[in-house]
């Protein structure tokens, strides 16, 4: 599987890391929210669309207020969540 492109800084392609099974992501927003994501599975639905299935838990300060699975395409996943946390 290749990895998802984005641009760095300068504007040049850079690859992500491959975005993989048991992999957990973070994304910090406005309001103090934290989106935590362990990537379920990756898969290619009937199309050939490659998908991330994924448990979210969404936070604010220290109450939780989403937890549950979702999907999206890889680009999105990627573009969403960056880079992987350290294990």
């Amino acid at each position: 599987m290749l990895a998802p492109l984005r641009l760095d800084i300068l504007g040049r392609r850079q690859r992500r890391a491959p975005i993989t099974e048991g992999a957990v992501y973070r994304r910090r927003s406005g309001n103090d929210v934290i989106e935590t994501a362990r990537v379920l599975s990756v898969d290619h639905d009937l199309q050939g669309i490659q998908h991330v299935r994924f448990h979210v838990n969404i936070c604010r300060g220290d109450v939780p207020f989403v937890d549950e699975e979702r999907m999206l395409n890889v680009h999105s996943f990627a573009e969403r969540y960056g880079q992987p946390i350290e294990a």
